[in-house]
């Protein structure tokens, strides 16, 4: 029944505690900090950067809030009382954690973060992403650790939401996403075909010569702004149809189906380069204007001041700059 009861009246005695440190002006803890340490007045005022007659209002409203001297003088010095000496070692140790808190981000530690970040990402942006992020955690955060997942589909924001990943990267304009889903944008792309390196094609396809070739056709999760259908209503009113030989989430097998036939997959240049750094393919330009799209970091707001995070999420904006600079310097 003890137990019972001591709740009980912590229960009672919560809202009057919540009321006192309502009341509390943290500066008035700092002035005092300052006066029992510096027995002064001036000397307080000068290390503050306040006024004496500032200090002297704060000295007296917080006698008021304690019910003591706090400080009597003696000679040219003002000395602690006992209650003041009383609160010294705790009013420090406060003061210290208040700090600690507010300068957490400032003063966070990378070598010292000890936690398993989960990001989900299109292949594109694992592309992009993923090796400097590793580079960085590998240097900056020893103990840190990366896993990465594809993306689940229409999932993204209630997996967000219930912390079993900290950041999704993807093209999130066909997304609709809840208000508290946080969206930024890393990087943007354009598409690219990729074929056979020893296929006989013009730099530039046509249309005609473009519809004509069996089709590989790369559907990431979620879709990529409904791009396929708009491009398959292109072709319709022209007058043509693609014949689609295979449709894939992922870009892993699209290699090894392009070396073995007569086909053509549309992928974001960074998934082109990849895939023709590794096999003999090449890019060639689609008969269309390719439009620049945004690949965008999504993440729940609740997690939008957490230091680990925000460091997280500036970790993929370098990581991202680092990459495409580097290949823009190539071109």
């Amino acid at each position: 029944m003890s137990a019972v009861h001591d709740l009980e009246r912590d229960a009672t005695l919560r809202p009057a505690l919540v009321n006192e440190l309502a009341q509390v002006d943290l500066n008035l803890l700092v002035t005092l900090q300052a006066l029992l340490e510096e027995g002064s007045v001036t000397a307080a005022a000068g290390r503050l950067a306040l006024s004496q007659s500032a200090v002297s209002h704060a000295l007296r409203r917080l006698r008021r809030q304690f019910g003591d001297e706090l400080l009597v003088r003696r000679g040219n010095r003002m000395v602690p009382t006992a209650e003041a000496l009383r609160l010294q070692r705790p009013l420090g140790e406060a003061l210290a954690r208040v700090t600690a808190v507010l300068r957490r981000e400032r003063e966070l530690d990378p070598g010292r973060i000890e936690r398993a970040f989960r990001l989900l990402a299109v292949d594109s942006a694992q592309i992009v992403l993923v090796p400097g992020l590793v580079r960085a955690l590998r240097d900056l955060a020893p103990r840190a650790s990366l896993e990465v997942q594809d993306l689940p589909g229409d999932e993204i924001a209630a997996l967000l939401a219930r912390g079993e990943f900290d950041l999704a990267v993807c093209y999130a304009g066909d997304l609709e996403l809840p208000p508290q889903v946080r969206s930024e944008t890393l990087f943007t792309a354009r598409h690219v075909c990729l074929v056979r390196a020893d296929l006989d094609l013009p730099e530039r396809l046509s249309w005609r010569r473009y519809a004509s070739l069996d089709h590989v056709v790369h559907r990431p999760r979620p879709s990529r702004y409904r791009f396929s259908t708009e491009l398959d209503r292109e072709l319709s009113r022209r007058g043509l149809q693609r014949r689609r030989l295979i449709t894939v989430s992922s870009t892993l097998v699209i290699p090894e189906i392009l070396l073995a036939c007569d086909a053509v997959a549309l992928l974001t240049e960074h998934e082109a380069d990849e895939c023709c750094a590794r096999y003999p393919l090449r890019k060639v330009s689609p008969p269309f204007a390719a439009r620049p799209f945004a690949e965008s970091m999504l993440w729940d707001s609740r997690c939008s001041g957490d230091p680990e995070h925000r460091w997280l999420r500036e970790l993929c904006r370098s990581a991202c700059r680092s990459a495409t600079s580097s290949e823009g310097a190539d071109v």
